[in-house]
């Protein structure tokens, strides 16, 4: 599940406050939450990167076993160190992949690198359009891409565009524009499992692609100000 962060997405704006761009979020374990619906699968998706809904799933069988085995309720009432390995065995065997052997085999060399490189490429062309959007034309923006390590569980990619300059911050990214992003990284031939994929084989979880605004062309700067108008009208 993409979630593209703008000050118009994000239910907690001030996490979107910063000194310096890059901003790394996701992999540092701010909590950052979406301006979305309980219903919605974002929502609860986000909520389970948080540690402790996934320890209230990991230890939901116990109650199960007080209910359907009395005789056991003060057992398991008094094994708080079953109730911990258990936890471990989940959060390290079941949710994420401990062993580097095991990550490297999640993709090949040439797999990682040619996906990689679409990423790249992908994200030079959302930054190129962004600046000529929004007329950066001084400061240094950045496409940063942080996706879950989480696995068995439905991938989870936070994505923003950042600047770094006079003012630095979030890109607010119109949802037209949150769209394009999403459809042109995620676009044939890379998907957010096989970003997910990669990054855990790579060990890396943070992805930052940086962009000088002063390379956009003038035929993009005035292909995006004829389509602002457009829209105006």
């Amino acid at each position: 599940m993409i979630f593209v962060l703008t000050h118009e997405t994000v239910a907690n704006p001030s996490v979107l406050a910063v000194r310096r761009a890059p901003k790394r979020l996701l992999s540092l374990g701010v909590s950052v939450w979406p301006k979305a619906v309980f219903r919605s699968r974002l929502f609860w998706r986000v909520f389970f990167e948080k540690s402790l809904p996934r320890y209230v799933v990991a230890l939901s069988p116990f109650p199960f076993l007080i209910l359907a085995r009395p005789e056991w309720s003060l057992g398991l009432s008094q094994a708080p160190l079953a109730m911990f390995a258990f936890v471990l065995i989940v959060e390290s065997y079941v949710l994420s992949i401990p062993s580097p052997e095991k990550r490297r085999k999640l993709a090949t060399e040439a797999e990682a690198a040619q996906k990689l490189d679409l990423l790249k490429v992908r994200a030079r062309e959302v930054l190129s359009a962004t600046a000529a959007a929004h007329a950066v034309k001084t400061g240094t923006l950045y496409l940063v891409v942080e996706p879950s390590g989480m696995i068995r569980v439905p991938p989870l990619t936070l994505i923003s565009v950042q600047i770094d300059g006079d003012e630095s911050g979030f890109v607010d990214l119109s949802a037209e524009e949150r769209t394009h992003v999403t459809e042109t990284l995620f676009a044939e031939g890379l998907s957010e499992e096989d970003l997910r994929r990669v990054s855990l084989m790579q060990n890396t979880l943070f992805h930052c692609f940086e962009f000088d605004p002063r390379d956009v062309s003038a035929h993009a700067r005035l292909k995006a100000a004829a389509l602002a108008r457009a829209r105006r009208d």
